[in-house]
């Protein structure tokens, strides 16, 4: 809509009544100019600087200054092209809203393209997925490669193709956000939409004893994170420790049985359940999911702030633990050499420590007074930054809605977020045109 409308378009919607104030403008409008959309507002507007002027045009939306000179211009930017950003692009696309979708990789797919891809992903096929295309096929829950796959058919049927650029911080003036690039490029943009995830950013907790420089030396154990997991085959004859009790624990702990290696997995506290594959015939999904579209935030109120951890599918995991094909034990109280010391005062001999110990949100292209919380991420409210309005994040937990981290979510979310912006652009331009009037 907004690359679309004529200026006759917006002409006609100047015509309607009283005053507003929207997208924080930051210049004087005379008084019988202060007409649109007939939404009414206090009639006032912050005198802080006069607006710059690009020939006949006065520039007053905040963060719509350059960005909105050129109708034809790439107005928002995307960052990351996983699920999230290339849902978000899909969706904008079908507004005819103007974007750049880039990445660090340059991969559409993002994280799933570079995952272990027998790993498999915790919500069914049916949850996963992504706007104005069907789900992927799959009995049960499908592998990451699969995923992958499905992915990068997405982005061929809908001709997502994103740029390989890194950014490297973003900046926000009274009018529009600057972004810098890695080589020292930089542009200015309407709005941005963050959606880097987490996979490039593993969380690994100190342990003591445990080198973090040189991961293999000859007295010591070498130690990776699941997302450079690479299969048991290689493994055969070592001891592996894996640390951790979600669901890339559990899973480890299943394939390196499969493989023929016993492992022992240590955890901080007593190891829970996973969940069955089925409860009385039904997948556990389709009963929690509905419901986490429809619970208010408030009730995760703890979740949202401190993070989210997901438990495992038992796969034979229990069948496993009580064949002693898998070792449970207590947490790691420190490591000497190769020999790991644990919490109850056992001890092992390790070849290979494998930390699954989750994710953490990496935005460090955004100032440090705009992250808060465990995942130092944004507050946001339906998606958008409260403190940077113009500013989106989408695939962060609570987000919008408690499942705004799942995929299903994501889509949801993707959706809002940009019928937001559209309707932010075209408020923005049509204020433009009607100072430029003013002007004239």
């Amino acid at each position: 809509m907004v690359c679309s409308t004529s200026a006759q378009g917006y002409k006609r919607l100047l015509l309607l009544s009283r005053p507003i104030l929207e997208c924080q403008t930051h210049a004087v409008i005379p008084e019988q100019s202060r007409v649109f959309i007939g939404l009414p507002v206090t009639g006032w507007l912050p005198q802080s600087k006069e607006p710059r002027q690009s020939g006949s045009q006065v520039m007053i939306a905040d963060n719509f200054g350059r960005a909105l000179e050129n109708d034809t211009a790439d107005r928002v930017l995307i960052i990351g092209s996983g699920p999230s950003g290339m849902a978000v692009s899909k969706c904008l696309t079908d507004r005819g809203v103007g974007h750049q979708l880039v990445d660090h990789y340059g991969d559409a797919g993002g994280a799933y393209v570079r995952m272990y891809p027998r790993m498999y992903l915790s919500s069914p096929p049916n949850y996963l997925g992504l706007p104005k295309a069907s789900s992927p096929q799959g009995d049960g829950h499908i592998s990451a490669g699969q995923y992958a796959s499905y992915l990068r058919q997405y982005a061929d049927q809908f001709n997502i193709r994103p740029l390989r650029r890194t950014v490297r911080r973003i900046i926000r003036d009274e009018r529009e956000f600057f972004v810098e690039f890695e080589g020292g490029h930089g542009d200015y943009f309407a709005a941005v939409v963050v959606c880097t995830g987490m996979f490039d950013n593993p969380h690994v907790p100190a342990i003591l004893g445990l080198g973090g420089a040189g991961r293999n030396p000859q007295d010591s154990i070498r130690w990776i994170h699941a997302c450079e997991w690479t299969g048991p085959s290689l493994l055969s004859g070592k001891r592996v420790l894996i640390v951790g009790d979600g669901m890339t624990a559990v899973e480890l702990a299943e394939e390196s049985v499969r493989g023929g290696i016993t492992p022992i997995l240590s955890s901080r506290s007593p190891m829970k359940p996973p969940f069955p594959g089925r409860i009385l015939g039904v997948e556990p999904r389709f009963i929690t999911y509905p419901l986490m579209r429809r619970a208010p935030l408030w009730m995760f109120r703890k979740q949202c702030g401190m993070g989210w951890k997901f438990r495992g599918i038992d796969r034979g995991f229990w069948n496993f633990t009580r064949r002693h094909m898998i070792e449970l034990r207590p947490m790691i109280r420190e490591v000497n050499g190769r020999c790991v010391t644990f919490a109850d005062g056992s001890h092992a001999d390790i070849d290979l420590l494998v930390f699954a110990t989750g994710y953490r949100f990496n935005m460090p292209f955004l100032p440090e007074g705009l992250r808060e919380g465990i995942d130092e991420t944004p507050r946001v409210r339906d998606g958008e930054s409260v403190m940077w309005p113009g500013l989106y994040c989408v695939g962060v937990p609570c987000a919008r809605k408690i499942n705004s981290h799942f995929i299903f979510g994501i889509a949801e979310d993707a959706a809002v977020v940009s019928s937001a912006i559209e309707s932010r652009l075209a408020l923005c331009k049509a204020q433009s045109l009607l100072t430029s009037h003013s002007a004239e």
